[in-house]
């Protein structure tokens, strides 16, 4: 997927292009909002997309309720404890295998 405009919903006066996707079987889409990649703890170590990426590859196979639940895990793991003072949201699309 190519960018095509700004943050979703941030400005109304915003303009995205619609466009179509394939997914394969086995293919997953995750959105996230930043709070995901943003998620820091008090030592400032923010989750990041790579910690973001381990996540998914850790349940490249698995279903998109598994897939939401492992990120979520990954991410309170990474925060320790500390308050998470941005929202986190995801969904994820799965296309099962054949």
């Amino acid at each position: 997927l190519t960018r095509t405009g700004r943050m979703l919903g941030m400005f109304p006066e915003d303009y995205w292009e619609a466009g179509r996707v394939r997914l394969d079987p086995g293919d997953t889409l995750l959105l996230y909002t930043d709070g995901v990649t943003e998620a820091c703890p008090a030592n400032g170590d923010l989750f990041g997309s790579e910690r973001l990426l381990s996540s998914l590859r850790s349940v490249r196979n698995a279903g998109a309720t598994e897939t939401l639940g492992r990120v979520l895990d990954d991410v309170t793991a990474h925060l320790h404890g500390d308050p998470q003072p941005d929202d986190i949201a995801l969904v994820a699309i799965r296309r099962t295998p054949a």
